[in-house]
C-alpha cells in the first residue's frame, strides 16, 4: 500500500511516497497507523501530532487528499494523499501553528465564572456546543477565514472562534456584560457579515450554522433593537 506523504517547510515542501506494510491481509490502516510506522522503519525525523488515538483531543487533525481528518480515526488506502493543514501556518511536515486560532479570542473572550443555576434549566444547547474537540477542520472552507493571511495574523473569525463565543451566550453563568462582550467581540470578527449558506459541516455533528453562525448573527440584531 503507498501513501504519500508531504514533507518539509514552507518554503520547500516536497512528496515521498511510503509503502505501508500491512499487520494483516487487507488491512484498512488508520493514517495515524501510517506515520508511526513511517517514522520507525524510514522516516525517524518526520513530524507530525497526535495526542488520544480516539478521536478526542483534534490534535492529530491532518489533510487527507485535501480535506481535513482526524489521523486517528481516517482509514486510507494505496494513492491516498496525507499533508498538513493547509488553513493554518505551516511549521514543518505535518505540524501546523495551531495556536494562531485561539489568539482571536485570548484576553477578548469573557472568562465566565461559573454560579450556581436550577436544575431543570436545559442545558443540552452548551452541552452541544461542548462536543468540539478543536480540531479546525472547520476552517476548511470558511468563507471568513479564507479572507486571512495563511501565516496570521487573523482578523477574520471562523466557525471554532464563533462557537466559542456562542458558548458564553447560552452559558447559565455567564452576566448580562459578559454576553454584551460576547456579541462585540463577535462583531469585530465579522459575524454580520458571515456568508450563513457557506458554513462549513463539523465532523462530530454540531449543526454550527443553526447552532452557532445564525443565533449569533441573530443577537448582533437584537443588541441594536
Amino acid at each position: 500500500m503507498k501513501i504519500t506523504i508531504e514533507r518539509g517547510k514552507p518554503e520547500h515542501k516536497k512528496d515521498v511516497v511510503y509503502q505501508y506494510e500491512p499487520h494483516f491481509n487487507k488491512e484498512r490502516p488508520m493514517a495515524l497507523d501510517v506515520l508511526l510506522q513511517a517514522q520507525e522503519r524510514e522516516h525517524p525525523d518526520l513530524a507530525y501530532r497526535y495526542g488520544c488515538r480516539n478521536g478526542l483531543c483534534g490534535i492529530c487533525t491532518v489533510d487527507i487528499n485535501g480535506k481535513p481528518r482526524l489521523a486517528c480515526r481516517s482509514k486510507v488506502k494505496s494513492g491516498d494523499q496525507i499533508s498538513a493543514l493547509k488553513t493554518l501556518p505551516l511549521l514543518k511536515d505535518l505540524v501546523v501553528k495551531r495556536d494562531e486560532v485561539n489568539r482571536q479570542l485570548i484576553g477578548r473572550l469573557p472568562m465566565v465564572k461559573p454560579v450556581a443555576v436550577k436544575q431543570q434549566q436545559d442545558h443540552r444547547p452548551l452541552q452541544s456546543l461542548n462536543r468540539c474537540i478543536e480540531c479546525y477542520a472547520c476552517l476548511h472552507r470558511c468563507p471568513a477565514h479564507e479572507k486571512n493571511p495563511i501565516q496570521g495574523p487573523f482578523k477574520y473569525g471562523n466557525p471554532y472562534s464563533f462557537l466559542k463565543i456562542q458558548r458564553v451566550l447560552i452559558d447559565p453563568s455567564a452576566s448580562a456584560n459578559d454576553k454584551q462582550r460576547a456579541i462585540n467581540l463577535a462583531r469585530e470578527l465579522g459575524i454580520e457579515d458571515y456568508d450563513a449558506e457557506k458554513v462549513p459541516g463539523c465532523g462530530l455533528g454540531i449543526n454550527l450554522k443553526k447552532e452557532v453562525i445564525l443565533p449569533l448573527q441573530q443577537a448582533s440584531v437584537d443588541l441594536n433593537s
